[in-house]
């Protein structure tokens, strides 16, 4: 009889605990593979969905919310003649796991006078947020060549 209560116990304090548990986030690689793929497509709905919506992004221009950011992007998203190329060089998440971090290279990849060309153009940061489980770029910020790299705000 008490070892069938210490049983009971123990069953339910550790269906309790399970239940508190959250589960681990997705990681921030597959984030980060849909935003280089929504770029190369172009694919304006899918790099859209990518941004938290509080999202601000400093480059190429100054732009708050989805809205103007996929709006100020427009040049990259709807011609697959026209992208942008990301390299990430680094990806980290906070120990909390809420928070990643994401650094790298770009490119302008299109048509020029000397024909199709991937011309250089800067380097980047992003901050991500965990939102409903999901990661949101939070902030983009970033430099061309021979700028200094705009601080995340």
């Amino acid at each position: 009889m008490i070892a069938r209560a210490f049983l009971a116990t123990l069953l339910l304090n550790s269906a309790t605990m399970a239940a508190q548990t959250t589960p681990a986030p997705p990681p921030l690689e597959l984030a980060e593979r849909a935003l280089v793929q929504a770029l190369s497509l172009p694919d304006r709905d899918a790099f859209r969905q990518l941004l938290a919506p509080d999202a601000v992004f400093f480059l190429p221009v100054d732009a708050y919310g989805p809205d103007a950011i996929t709006g100020k992007w427009l040049p990259f998203l709807l011609d697959p003649a026209l992208t942008m190329v990301l390299t990430i060089d680094s990806s980290t998440t906070a120990t909390a796991g809420k928070v990643g971090l994401t650094s790298g290279t770009f490119a302008i990849h299109g048509r020029t006078n000397l024909g199709v060309r991937t011309t250089p153009g800067g380097t980047f940061s992003i901050v991500w947020h965990l939102v409903e489980d999901r990661w949101k770029i939070q902030t983009l910020s970033g430099a061309g060549r021979g700028e200094k790299r705009r601080a995340n705000r």
